[in-house]
């Protein structure tokens, strides 16, 4: 059989394409392929979002496109057969999840609109189409036209391939949910035909909607963020709404930590407007890494916030064993492997800037690995229980041990000296970490380049060393680091 592609062209026109020929289908509709009632043949599954024009209240129908082929299958279908699996129940419907292979060999689909997110499929023995609510999504409120979910996908718990539903709620929203599964609740999709088997849980909330009831949630995928995990995470497209609030655009992944009271890590990925997410390994020739690529979005008269249409490919780091940079906002974020995980007697190091003729790297080291500085090198400790440092040996027994200590915590300025003492920065040409590794700032002075005294903040030199690989964004790399007062930032002025 060959590939088959089904999309929506001008006003939702249904297109699919097949052998290179183009058939129209027609009615304003979103739609995805599978096989829905017949193993046979690839099928194409149409549903509703409007029936008609600024018309959000009617319901419209769930249609089914069959293929019909001739005496020559190889030369695609001549016709597609329609046939109604919903007539009137459904509203608004945003987004679907194919469910593989989860029906005696049929397909079922998790859709997410007005009704909340809702399993369809076709039974077989009485040859009908049946549905079942999930979750009913966000409430009701108020005149806001739009309540219940607008994207949905279904996320792995250990070898439950549907242990959670990720959702954002409701259409292009700010609420993001998560479904998990109570107590006793089947595994795979049959739990899924219950909904007394779920139990809603708000995991994160992008603030007021605006007039028009628009927020800035589009698109929910599941990802693999941490690939030694029995967890999947999952990952969400900002649109940037509203204008002006750099935390919500971009696309953030949240991966589990407590599945049932709701605690996920959310990292952001990228700030540029997002609209839809696709996951995979864009860039096989680098080896096994997943990729998150993000399309800006941008539909002229209804909202096109600041970016040009454009899309980007952001590569996912979490639990790599390299640091890695990544571009957000006016600033750039570094994204750190925690030193437990990097091999004894190795270490990772990345230059990211150079400011006042020093070239400051970021290193992290292993629990009791060793470093070599050059001479007139600084250190800022920025993690580590322990860090003991050690001079080479000058003369036969000598050697010098300076202890830091941050209990655990992460410092930004370094580890400070104790109170009314100071302490110099220069270190031995050898240092050593503790027993949980450590985290720390290198300061390199660079030939050739002037080292002070500075009478003004204007004539301090900065300037961005980020390296061009393939842990460094495009967008970090280009980013400017000037030397600026914290007070002048926009987080340092939020509370």
């Amino acid at each position: 059989m060959a590939d088959v592609f089904a999309g929506c062209g001008i006003l939702g026109t249904v297109i699919i394409l097949q052998h290179g020929r183009r058939t129209i289908l027609g009615i304003p509709l979103a739609c995805i392929v599978g096989h829905f009632t017949t193993s046979e043949h690839i099928q194409v599954l149409a549903l509703p979002i409007i029936p008609r024009s600024n018309d959000l209240t009617s319901p419209a129908p769930v249609l089914v496109f069959t293929p019909v082929y001739g005496s020559d299958p190889t030369q695609g279908p001549t016709s597609w057969n329609k046939d109604v699996a919903f007539d009137s129940d459904f509203r608004l419907i945003h987004d679907a999840t194919v469910l593989s292979n989860t029906n005696e060999g049929l397909d079922m689909v998790l859709v997410a609109g007005r009704e909340g997110i809702v399993l369809l499929w076709f039974d077989k023995l009485s040859k009908t189409w049946k549905y079942n609510i999930v979750g009913e999504g966000l409430p009701r409120s108020g005149n806001n036209p739009y309540w219940g979910s607008g994207s949905v996908v279904v996320c792995r718990v250990g070898d439950d391939e549907i242990g959670y539903i990720a959702t954002c709620e409701a259409f292009h929203g700010n609420v993001v949910s998560v479904y998990v599964k109570k107590s006793g609740a089947p595994t795979g999709a049959e739990a899924l035909k219950n909904k007394n088997y779920w139990e809603r849980v708000v995991v994160g909330d992008f603030g007021a909607l605006n007039d028009q009831y628009t927020g800035t949630l589009h698109h929910v995928v599941a990802v693999q963020v941490e690939s030694e995990s029995t967890l999947q995470s999952f990952a969400i497209a900002c649109m940037g709404a509203p204008i002006g609030t750099p935390e919500n655009q971009g696309v953030y992944t949240f991966t589990p930590v407590d599945i049932t009271t709701g605690e996920f890590k959310r990292t952001k990925i990228t700030d540029q407007s997002a609209g839809r997410i696709a996951v995979t390994n864009f860039s096989p020739s680098t080896g096994q890494k997943l990729d998150i690529a993000s399309i800006s979005y941008y539909v002229p008269g209804y909202f096109t916030g600041l970016d040009p249409p454009n899309v980007r490919i952001n590569t996912l780091s979490s639990r790599s064993l390299e640091i890695s940079a990544l571009r957000l906002d006016k600033e750039v974020l570094l994204l750190i492997p925690p030193p437990s995980v990097i091999p004894a007697n190795q270490h990772r190091s990345l230059p990211f800037w150079i400011l006042a003729g020093k070239r400051i790297t970021l290193v992290v080291l292993p629990p009791n690995g060793t470093f070599n500085f050059d001479q007139n090198d600084a250190v800022k400790v920025i993690f580590g229980e322990s860090f003991v440092m050690r001079e080479k040996t000058t003369s036969p027994g000598h050697v010098g041990e300076i202890i830091y200590s941050s209990n655990g915590s992460f410092v930004t300025r370094g580890i400070a000296p104790a109170a009314k003492t100071t302490e110099t920065t220069l270190v031995p040409q050898i240092i050593q970490s503790g027993n949980n590794g450590a985290v720390f700032l290198r300061l390199e002075v660079l030939e050739g380049h002037f080292q002070g005294p500075y009478s003004t903040m204007s004539e301090v030199t900065s300037f961005n060393d980020l390296p061009d690989n393939e842990h460094v964004s495009p967008d970090a790399r280009a980013a400017s680091l000037p030397f600026v007062k914290v007070e002048t930032l926009d987080w340092a002025n939020n509370g």
